[in-house]
């Protein structure tokens, strides 16, 4: 993978500059979004979805820019999310599209409350036509994640750059129907959360395409039981797999 597919991943971070979460830019005819994981930006309290924080940060590298120097951009989550036109989830999917803006005469006409660089420090986007549909992936197809799993973030070993994206890869394992969502073999960690994930076939001449976003990795638990005193203790630990949403759902959010 070239430099380009590394830099689709983007870092979200929060008001005081902690990584939270990974997403990427999707563009189409009319409008330039931001695609991320639901639980990364928005939680549930009571019957009401609600941001967790108020501004949330958008960290890139730009077409032309190098992996030494990085643009940002502050999103008012709070104003966003109180118009359904930029900010568009639903209940069942852990799933949110943002907005950035309008198309218009080849350039992103923006909201007041985001300012996005544009030219060299534009940020790379992906396409509809690199992209591939959930009943067009193949089992065992070759796939890849990319993000920024902050929890490795061991910062006095500094064994690798934290502010840039990892690429993992894995296989498509399984494929839920009735959740219309996939189980990669490939594990990922707190901070992958939204990250595109690349798919891969031999049939399509070796070519990349984005099949959806990493929401979850599968658990696994472990149970030890002292018989003495009765106690039993469950630990989970991360199995090695995860689930992805779908690119289906991205564009059914994006077209409502």
């Amino acid at each position: 993978m070239k430099e380009e597919g590394l830099k689709l991943a983007v870092k979200l971070s929060n008001e005081k500059g902690r990584p939270i979460g990974s997403g990427f830019f999707y563009q189409d005819s009319t409008a330039l979004y931001l695609v991320t994981a639901k639980h990364v930006l928005l939680t549930r309290i009571g019957k009401r979805t609600v941001p967790i924080f108020r501004k949330f940060n958008i960290e890139f590298f730009g077409k032309e820019q190098s992996f030494k120097e990085k643009s940002k951009v502050e999103i008012n989550l709070e104003v966003l999310v109180q118009d359904s036109k930029y900010v568009r989830f639903n209940e069942k999917d852990d799933i949110l599209v943002v907005k950035i803006g309008d198309l218009k005469e080849n350039k992103i006409q923006h909201p007041d409350v985001i300012k996005l660089p544009l030219g060299k420090f534009g940020p790379e986007v992906v396409y509809y036509t690199w992209l591939k549909k959930f009943d067009e992936i193949n089992y065992g197809s070759e796939s890849w994640i990319i993000g920024y799993p902050e929890s490795l973030n061991l910062v006095a070993l500094n064994q690798y750059n934290f502010e840039v994206p990892l690429l993992r890869k894995g296989i498509v394992a399984g494929k839920y129907s009735e959740k219309k969502t996939l189980v990669i073999d490939c594990p990922s960690f707190p901070g992958n959360s939204g990250g595109p994930v690349f798919n891969s076939s031999r049939g399509r001449g070796n070519r990349f395409n984005i099949v959806g976003i990493v929401v979850a990795f599968i658990p696994y638990a472990e149970r030890w039981t002292n018989k003495q005193f009765n106690i039993v203790n469950t630990e989970f630990s991360n199995s090695g797999y995860s689930i992805v949403e779908p690119m289906d759902k991205v564009l059914d959010l994006i077209n409502e």
